[in-house]
């Protein structure tokens, strides 16, 4: 995802450490940082679950930056899984995020969001749209607060 933080931070332990229990309680700037310490897995172990769980957590509360960057992972993995045909769920989820973002004042959000509209058929945009206008419950469904510690 674009705007990965903390590229080989010496102490990356214990910074994470340090974000996990606001985190945990729901201080959205702090699952959003510690989200993105985990945006192209900067430790010897890669952990897109854990950057995306965190960033859910985040951007379901409403935190536009955690909008943003989801919409720029989705639009990564459109371009990545092409070549495997799975990419129209993929676009959809990007506009979402990106129109989430963009409805916060988020310019950039906007031009993203935009330049997939263009690109979209006609049916993928009605779903996009439809899924923006009523999208509590049915974005990041699979994310529930960590209950046993392990994120």
């Amino acid at each position: 995802a674009a705007g990965c933080a903390l590229t080989g931070h010496p102490r990356l332990d214990q910074y994470r450490q340090g974000r996990l229990d606001p985190a945990r309680h729901g201080d959205v700037t702090e699952q959003y940082d510690l989200g993105m310490t985990y945006c192209r897995g900067f430790d010897p172990v890669r952990s897109q679950v854990k950057f995306r769980h965190w960033l859910c957590r985040a951007a379901l509360q409403g935190y536009a930056p955690a909008q943003y960057q989801l919409g720029r992972y989705y639009e990564e993995h459109t371009y990545f899984w092409r070549a495997f045909d799975a990419t129209a769920q993929n676009i959809v989820q990007s506009y979402v995020w990106y129109g989430l973002a963009a409805d916060q004042g988020d310019d950039m959000a906007a031009q993203y969001q935009s330049t997939l509209a263009n690109v979209m058929s006609p049916g993928m945009l009605k779903e996009a749209r439809g899924l923006q206008a009523d999208w509590k419950g049915r974005l990041c469904s699979d994310v529930r607060p960590a209950t046993d510690g392990t994120l």
